[in-house]
């Protein structure tokens, strides 16, 4: 047995006995052996640091959780940030759509009506369809409709809170129509497309191409006084009527926002004016 063997088996020896009697021996407050105190020992390191780990992986899935949370809810706000800006953009529009309907119309006779927006036309049909606002009055079929400094057509449909406009260029359509003084009548009938045709005006009138046809108020649909058509064109017949083309002053492929007239007042002026 070399001297190197004999010094480690009398090492391991010792330390057994140690053992051994750390088994036995009793000390510390809590009454244990020393042998539990140095397993203790041992074991409360690797322990409190698998518990540190733990702690700190449930911190980390706390916190990717919430930061995954707080991700979603950024970006509905960014997405109703942008429905409001979208929607305040809309009200933007319909409201200088409003006014500039108003502006055109400023000088016709006083009226109170609802304001709407056209939301589609069907040029090919001469039909157009508007929205109202909320909280908008009843609105009856045939009520007449304004807009772009003139007539626009008349309501054949209600849906909820829209609603379908016949134009004057319709094919069916048609408007009692007078001149300015009072002197010429006629009867202005679309034609299904941009211009209207003026009927019944007799080769003795006075008319001039230019000159601006307003309601007449026969046809007891659209009150009198409300600009419909200027004249494009006059010419003779063999008939007992002069062929005359005119152009509505309300073009209804352009026009954005309308009124529906549900008053009328013949004072001259604009309903929507304070004055």
């Amino acid at each position: 047995m070399t001297r190197r063997t004999l010094l480690f088996r009398t090492l391991v020896l010792w330390a057994f006995f140690e053992i051994i009697a750390a088994a036995q021996v009793r000390g510390g407050p809590s009454g244990g052996t020393i042998l539990s105190s140095w397993v203790r020992a041992l074991i409360t390191p690797p322990i409190t640091a698998v518990e540190g780990m733990t702690h700190s992986m449930n911190n980390f899935v706390a916190g990717f959780r919430s930061s995954r949370a707080l991700a979603w809810e950024n970006q509905r706000l960014t997405n109703e940030m942008e429905t409001l800006k979208n929607r305040n953009a809309t009200l933007l529009t319909d409201l200088q759509a409003t006014l500039q309907a108003a502006e055109n119309l400023r000088d016709l006779p006083l009226f109170s009506g609802t304001p709407a927006r056209c939301l589609y036309r069907d040029v090919g049909r001469g039909l157009l369809l508007v929205s109202l606002g909320p909280g908008a009055p009843t609105i009856d079929r045939d009520t007449p409709v304004l807009g772009g400094g003139g007539v626009v057509g008349r309501v054949i449909r209600i849906e909820n809170q829209d609603c379908w406009i016949e134009s004057l260029t319709h094919a069916a359509a048609a408007i009692a129509v007078t001149t300015s003084d009072g002197l010429t009548h006629g009867l202005a009938e679309g034609t299904g497309g941009p211009t209207l045709e003026i009927r019944f005006v007799s080769h003795r009138a006075s008319l001039t191409v230019g000159q601006e046809l307003v309601t007449s108020g026969a046809d007891g649909i659209y009150l009198p006084g409300f600009p419909v058509a200027t004249i494009t064109s006059i010419r003779e017949s063999d008939g007992p009527f002069l062929e005359i083309t005119a152009h509505p002053v309300a073009d209804p492929t352009t026009v954005q926002s309308v009124w529906l007239l549900h008053d009328h007042n013949p004072t001259e002026g604009i309903a929507q004016e304070d004055s």
